[in-house]
């Protein structure tokens, strides 16, 4: 019986392995918005600055976004295919954002939408996002 449990320790340990070593290896494609953005919104000669952090999983975007002007906010209904986002932010005390955009390089870009006027908005990777290094696996054999 001894055996047979040391046998299923190491066969989970294994598939936990194998688990991490799959993650790392997609690490961040070349494409990947997923992470924390430094956003600005533009609109009639007024800009409004702050955090917008990035989730994707297949082509489904989430996240959050916060503002001085909007305060905290989460991403509804967001979508990233083929380099171009589209997403609803949603906030307690500001109305809802529809923001449209794409990946331009290391750049997001885009418009919105708010309380019937029209804006731009760019966001670039943060310096936490971009100094991040997936964590390197060495086999030891």
């Amino acid at each position: 019986m001894n055996s047979r449990i040391v046998i299923g320790i190491v066969l989970a340990l294994e598939l936990l392995v194998a688990g991490c070593l799959a993650s790392a290896q997609q690490g961040s494609p070349t494409g990947s918005i997923a992470g924390e953005w430094n956003i600005t919104f533009s609109v009639q000669g007024q800009t409004a600055s702050g955090t917008l952090t990035l989730a994707v999983q297949g082509e489904t975007l989430t996240g959050t976004i916060e503002t001085h002007h909007t305060g905290p906010g989460k991403l509804q209904d967001g979508k990233f295919a083929a380099k171009k986002l589209s997403a609803t932010c949603i906030f307690e005390r500001h109305e809802s954002i529809v923001l449209t955009g794409e990946l331009q390089g290391e750049k997001l870009v885009g418009s919105f939408q708010t309380e019937g006027r029209e804006g731009a908005w760019e966001a670039t990777r943060t310096s936490k996002t971009s100094a991040a290094v997936s964590p390197q696996f060495h086999s030891h054999s």
